[in-house]
């Protein structure tokens, strides 16, 4: 199964990633399944991402005004099939995003097929949660997916460990120090104030818990997945991000569903 089975992304417009734990890996592997049936997928951010490599993007275009961006755009379609728009490079090295406002722009354009879009930064940790201001989640975002990374599991709540530890704090009720808990895991992925904050009325809302990349890690993400499904989620992916099969196994409601190579298994969880 590929990601883009597990989201049912090929039903969405626009796809807004929050969370952390490989959101940009995950991102750009689903521009690619998307492209591959000849899709056009233009990946962007409403904050800031690194640039992409070669075999992530197909095109990188930075215009400073909404007006550029377009006339560019529209210059790759139909030549290109993911294109990665920015408005500038910062000083760290890293591409400055568009507006929610821009967002819904292409949403619009004819000839693009899917917005995908990094509505966060997570400094690279494999959990994060979102200050005021965050996420920035375009109102036209049909789906957001939230992110983790298994390796969060069982780790002491600090900074040397995760992304904004005293928001993380506020949202769970844990202290600095504390081994984070499955539970804590999911009220930051789906809970109110966490990283699906602000979607609009009607988005659906995937969890994605990434870099299960073997056994044990899988039997960690199933204790988050159980937290999940508690608090409402009715879809989760399990998934490998960085590797060639990515989807390990996909949630429905309280059923585990194991996708194997040419098998499909159900487990009680």
């Amino acid at each position: 199964m590929e990601l883009v089975e597990a989201l049912r992304a090929h039903l969405r417009k626009v796809i807004t990633f929050t969370g952390a734990g490989g959101k940009t890996t995950l991102m750009y592997r689903l521009a690619r399944e998307l492209s591959s049936s000849g899709r056009t997928v233009v990946v962007t951010t409403t904050t800031k991402i690194w640039p992409p490599g070669d075999d992530q993007t197909d095109r990188l275009l930075i215009a400073r005004t909404p007006e550029k961006i377009y006339a560019a755009l529209y210059a790759s379609l139909g030549t290109e099939c993911v294109v990665t728009l920015a408005t500038a490079l910062t000083e760290d090295g890293k591409l400055k995003g568009i507006s929610p406002e821009c967002v819904a722009k292409l949403r619009a354009l004819d000839g693009v097929d899917h917005v995908l879009v990094e509505g966060d930064g997570s400094a690279q940790k494999p959990l994060t949660a979102p200050l005021a201001h965050e996420p920035v989640i375009p109102d036209c975002t049909d789906l957001v997916v939230s992110v983790v990374g298994v390796d969060a599991l069982g780790r002491s709540l600090g900074a040397a460990n995760v992304h904004r530890p005293e928001v993380i704090a506020e949202l769970t009720g844990l202290a600095s120090g504390d081994a984070i808990t499955p539970e804590a895991i999911a009220a930051v992925m789906i809970g109110e104030r966490g990283n699906v904050k602000g979607k609009p009325p009607g988005c659906k809302v995937i969890p994605v818990i990434n870099k299960a990349d073997n056994a044990k890690a899988i039997e960690h993400a199933r204790k988050i997945a159980r937290c999940l499904v508690d608090g409402g989620a009715y879809r989760i992916v399990i998934a490998a991000g960085a590797q060639s099969d990515p989807v390990r196994e996909v949630i429905s409601g309280s059923r585990l569903t194991v996708i194997e190579p040419w098998s499909e298994k159900r487990l009680r969880g």
